[in-house]
């Protein structure tokens, strides 16, 4: 709740949840992992300059796995922006109450 935009967040993933629960399932990992993300980011900003990097350290197999796919997944929708467009319509469609 602290975080700038939660309230259309939170509405959002209360509107996906009457059409799609998968969709929100997706919305609300896609939200932790960035969470996530930036956590991991802010701990390597803050370790005092004492320590040692460990520059030669590369991610393991997993987590490259994940980087790949989750960038085949952005590729794919970059290029087919159609596969999206009957659930955003439906998104959409609950937020009309805002232009009457």
């Amino acid at each position: 709740p602290p975080l700038a935009g939660f309230a259309g967040r939170w509405g959002l993933l209360q509107e996906t949840s009457h059409f799609d629960l998968r969709a929100t399932i997706l919305l609300l990992a896609s939200s932790v992992s960035v969470s996530i993300g930036v956590l991991r980011g802010l701990r390597e900003m803050l370790q005092p300059i004492d320590e040692p990097a460990n520059d030669k350290q590369r991610e393991r197999r997993g987590e490259a796995i994940l980087i790949v796919a989750a960038l085949a997944v952005c590729l794919f929708i970059g290029l087919f922006p159609g596969v999206l467009a009957p659930s955003v319509r439906q998104f959409v469609a609950a937020y009309t109450f805002v232009g009457r």
